[in-house]
């Protein structure tokens, strides 16, 4: 079996989806799986490249970034898989499932979903207002995102969902009437574990980590509001990753520290000195960022709206929240925080919990979905 992977992340890890891809990929190596890789040309942070995959770049262009990128990368790949890429291949594999919009239909495609905002988004301007000071583009590029996004969907042979919710958003708001398959996301053992310094003697603040691209997407302004309120009442620092430039402010008694987006292992270093990871988000088709600092030992409070109650059991191995409700947000950090013997509690859990995302379980599934595929 060979298989070509077609992934917007490589040796750059910027997202879950350059995980994913680094994850499968060691795992499809294991059992045995001839693979290739089709990948952008990376700069920036460094990654965990394999040797033993050969990998065709495709140069990137600076002028697309962010929500448009995808888009770009869809262009790039068609062209690329028009030239040849996937000669010698039985099958193309596309970690981002709408970037094969522009491909050709003369070989079997599989497709990864991630993420169903475009379709779970708020449908009409007004509605984003009040969230967003740049509603009205926002709104147009989701809107016209949304049906790029199915058209792609419906051109690929099978399509695998990373949740029963991401599944159940694609045959609701996209339409779609095939079989789609569910496979959670894995996980890597964690390179540090959740070790905070005790608190005894000079008292340091408690800490609470944020990390995410996207903060408003991610819940950060909620969070933000729940912990001024909070900040009041106890000492409190909180720790920002993967947004914005490193820095430190105050709101009120709250300092807010930012430290920008970071290579995974000092990331991970920071992050697992916290006292809990709080993402607040308005809509988690899963939550990566979930799972692996659950493998971590840490203790998570999570967003109920998504896909992460289907990994997060409320109250027994992490904390479930209603989005955009600072007031129960606040309730909520502060009886974890006063409480260290729940919150070793849950983290115990939720790394026994995490133990079964494993990255031979995540290969497991895809062989067998390719091999069905092929058959």
């Amino acid at each position: 079996m060979r298989i070509l992977l077609v992934t917007q992340q490589w040796t750059a890890i910027r997202s879950g989806v350059g995980s994913f891809s680094q994850m499968l990929a060691r795992g499809l190596l294991r059992a045995g799986v001839a693979l290739q890789v089709l990948a952008p040309r990376e700069r920036g942070l460094p990654g965990a490249p394999l040797d033993a995959v050969p990998v065709q770049r495709v140069a990137a262009s600076a002028r697309y970034g962010g929500q448009q990128r995808w888009l770009w990368l869809a262009h790039a790949w068609g062209r690329s898989l028009r030239q040849g890429a996937a000669r010698g291949c039985q099958l193309v594999h596309f970690s981002d499932a709408r970037e094969r919009l522009f491909s050709p239909r003369t070989f079997p495609t599989l497709g990864s979903v991630h993420d169903t905002y475009a379709g779970s988004c708020p449908r009409w301007p007004w509605q984003w207002r009040e969230r967003y000071r740049d509603a009205l583009p926002r709104w147009l590029w989701y809107r016209g995102s949304f049906g790029l996004e199915r058209r792609a969907y419906e051109g690929c042979t099978g399509l695998v969902a990373n949740s029963a919710f991401t599944r159940s958003e694609l045959q609701r708001a996209y339409g779609l009437k095939a079989p789609i398959e569910v496979v959670r996301n894995a996980v890597d053992p964690a390179p540090v574990q959740h070790h905070v310094e005790p608190r005894a003697g000079v008292l340091r603040p408690f800490r609470i980590v944020f990390s995410g691209g996207n903060p408003e997407r991610k819940g950060l302004p909620t969070l933000l509001a729940a912990a001024v309120r909070l900040a009041r009442s106890l000492p409190l620092e909180l720790w920002i990753l993967g947004h914005g430039q490193p820095g430190s402010t105050w709101q009120e008694n709250l300092r807010v520290r930012r430290f920008g987006l970071l290579p995974r292992e000092r990331a991970w270093r920071l992050m697992c000195r916290a006292d809990v990871l709080c993402v607040p988000s308005q809509i988690e088709a899963l939550g990566l960022v979930y799972m692996e600092a659950m493998a971590a030992g840490m203790p998570v409070v999570a967003s109920a709206r998504g896909g992460a109650p289907e990994v997060i059991e409320h109250g027994r191995d992490g904390m479930l929240v209603a989005p955009r409700d600072a007031a129960g947000l606040c309730l909520q950090l502060s009886d974890l925080l006063q409480n260290p013997a729940l919150r070793a509690a849950l983290g115990t859990r939720a790394a026994e919990r995490a133990a079964a995302w494993s990255v031979d379980a995540l290969a497991a599934r895809y062989i067998s979905i390719y091999q069905r595929m092929l058959a």
